[in-house]
């Protein structure tokens, strides 16, 4: 049998939809766990979390639906929006992600609207640099990382788990 499984990685929990080709829902998978808020306003987690978590779902969706993964013919992935995952030159994390709810970044949120603008700030990005934005956040990490670390950034979790599915980061253009 034809089955596609459709992976959602969110803040609290990854689930795992086993779907056959005419879209009937032949069965789910679910995985739970936390994020930190080591900081008033602050929201982290661990990236390894996401493909543990996944592994987990996809696994007890297979076996609800008692087939194995030969059967599975593609796979769908999503996900929380603005997280920062930092990585280093090798694509190894550096730190807890910064997820989306987090709001630490307030002063540089102030400081690029103090420069650019308010009104040029949303024509050029489309919103206020919010402090739950991405952009603010790859502002904050050079500042407070270590002296020395090597990062690139990549922006969400559908990357880290896209690494670990394919071996690579790749995104559909």
């Amino acid at each position: 049998m034809s089955l596609v499984v459709g992976v959602d990685v969110s803040t609290t929990a990854t689930k795992a939809v086993l779907q056959d080709a005419e879209g009937t829902v032949r069965a789910v998978g679910m995985s739970a766990y936390s994020y930190e808020t080591p900081h008033p306003l602050w929201s982290e987690q661990d990236p390894a979390l996401w493909w543990e978590a996944t592994r987990i779902a996809v696994r007890e969706a297979l076996e609800a639906a008692d087939t194995d993964a030969e059967a599975v013919e593609a796979v769908g992935l999503t996900g929380q929006m603005h997280g920062l995952v930092a990585l280093d030159d090798r694509d190894e994390v550096l730190r807890p992600a910064i997820l989306w709810n987090d709001q630490r970044n307030g002063a540089e949120c102030d400081a690029i609207r103090g420069i650019v603008g308010r009104r040029r700030l949303i024509e050029i990005t489309g919103n206020d640099g919010k402090d739950m934005e991405l952009n603010p956040r790859a502002v904050d990490i050079p500042i407070t990382r270590p002296i020395g670390e090597t990062y690139t950034g990549k922006d969400s979790q559908l990357d880290a788990a896209t690494k670990e599915l394919l071996g690579e980061i790749r995104k559909t253009p």
